[in-house]
């Protein structure tokens, strides 16, 4: 089964990457820039941008079976526009891809960061609603996508 992971030059991507090889998946990432860990694992590099409509375009995603989305901007500085672009927009231009070229599965991966407002979170789960104000960028451009 061939699985493409978006960020599998990360810290979660690169864990993502490594499992999939050793459940026997033939694994391609994307990503801005190439990784010699993941090279040498035997990983497929495509290097791409997700902000980047023309780049996703040449990729031809219908040859994976699941597209893994874990590629994202996190930290808690730096302008809104950037973390819009890559954590929104990107993931928007990555789904409408995977759409168009039929991608049947799709894994996109948030952040617990979506739920958290101005108090502590004790015994949280997905039923928590999201906070009427973010501390961060990144946690609300995450829950934008």
């Amino acid at each position: 089964m061939k699985a493409l992971v978006t960020g599998g030059g990360g810290f979660l991507g690169t864990a993502i990457v490594k499992l999939l090889i050793s459940e026997g998946f033939d694994v391609s990432s994307l990503s801005r820039n190439e990784y010699k860990h993941l090279k040498e694992l035997g990983v497929h590099l495509i290097k791409a941008d997700i902000t980047s409509k023309d780049d996703l375009e040449k990729i031809d995603f219908s040859a994976f079976e699941v597209v893994f989305h874990v590629a994202a901007l996190a930290g808690v500085w730096g302008d809104y526009d950037t973390y819009y672009n890559i954590n929104f927009l990107g993931t928007k231009h990555l789904v409408d891809k995977c759409i168009e070229d039929k991608v049947s599965n799709f894994i996109y991966t948030s952040t617990p960061s979506v739920v958290f407002g101005d108090k502590d979170i004790v015994n949280g789960d997905e039923s928590l609603d999201y906070p009427k104000k973010y501390l961060t960028h990144y946690a609300h451009t995450k829950s934008l996508a």
